[in-house]
């Protein structure tokens, strides 16, 4: 997607980009949903936190009864 040019922002004038999805759902690629950040930018320091329990609640969602490991 950000090689294509899906992704709104210059990615060039950052030190080390990233790419957001603005509505922190990983899954929603479209291209007025993504932005190049900073990845020290507090919006992505959240996104990624966010991501993490979308992850979490998905793999209990997609395994149930099961014993998950405690980093998933």
């Amino acid at each position: 997607m950000a090689i294509a040019g899906y992704v709104s922002g210059e990615r060039y004038s950052l030190g080390n980009p990233r790419v957001l999805h603005k509505d922190y759902n990983p899954t929603n690629f479209d291209s007025s949903n993504l932005e190049w950040v900073e990845s020290t930018d507090p919006r992505y320091i959240e996104y990624q936190k966010k991501v993490k329990e979308w992850k979490h609640q998905r793999n209990v969602e997609l395994n149930p009864g099961q014993q998950l490991h405690p980093g998933w």
